[in-house]
């Protein structure tokens, strides 16, 4: 990653509205979905498919080629 992406991401991170993301999903589960696990500085975050707050995805768009898919 070049540095200002580096940027982005540590900001995105560091924003406190990620802070605030539930470290578990707390929506209806999505069957056969996937899990993503984001950890920084000691915090774990899990996400699924169907669990995707806004400071959430603006982590997953600072990652190189956008994290993971937004769709099935």
């Amino acid at each position: 990653m070049e540095p200002a992406e580096v940027a982005e991401l540590r900001a995105a991170l560091e924003d406190p509205a990620f802070a605030a993301v539930p470290a578990r999903p707390t929506g209806e589960p999505v069957h056969d979905g996937f899990q993503y696990v984001v950890t920084y500085r000691y915090r774990v975050v899990v996400a699924t498919d169907g669990d995707r707050p806004p400071a959430l995805r603006r982590v997953f768009s600072a990652l190189p080629g956008g994290g993971p898919p937004t769709s099935p």
